[in-house]
């Protein structure tokens, strides 16, 4: 094994649904680093459309590049716990999410037809997920010339 694939994704809408956008980052230790964003197609999408579509394009982008990065274990990071949990079927997916699921799914397929082992999926805080974040609100930021709303943080209160 020639070592860990790291992917991190994130999608960002608003308002949401609304506008929405996706980034991701692809790192392979010593060998590349690939960063991209974009905006979601369509006029109004949900921030969990934004997050699969932005997992999606990653995955197409290792799938597109399987012969040179075979070999190595895919780990996928995401702080959308709903999207990690779909995809390793510990949540059950709603209608409208189940294409974006189902496309997702069939890429990942591919890949491990391609030569790797089977793709790690794990849900991180939002903390570990600085640059794909970064990324997403970047491309919304740049198609609508705003700043991407920053809403502050809801703080749990102990009884």
């Amino acid at each position: 094994m020639k070592g860990d694939i790291t992917v991190h994704f994130d999608g960002a809408a608003h308002p949401n649904p609304g506008l929405a956008s996706w980034g991701f980052t692809i790192d392979v230790p010593g060998q590349l680093q690939v960063r991209k964003k974009g905006m979601c197609p369509g006029d109004e999408r949900s921030n969990n459309e934004a997050e699969y579509i932005a997992m999606g394009m990653a995955l197409r982008y290792v799938h597109d590049h399987a012969t040179e990065l075979a070999g190595h274990r895919l780990v996928v990071l995401g702080d959308s716990q709903l999207v990690i949990r779909q995809m390793t079927g510990k949540y059950q997916c709603n209608e409208k999410l189940s294409p974006l699921l189902n496309r997702a799914k069939q890429v990942c397929k591919g890949i491990e037809v391609a030569g790797f082992p089977p793709i790690i999926f794990e849900h991180i805080p939002g903390e570990q997920n600085p640059e794909a974040d970064r990324l997403s609100k970047e491309a919304w930021e740049e198609f609508t010339g705003q700043k991407f709303p920053v809403y502050p943080k809801k703080v749990k209160k102990w009884a």
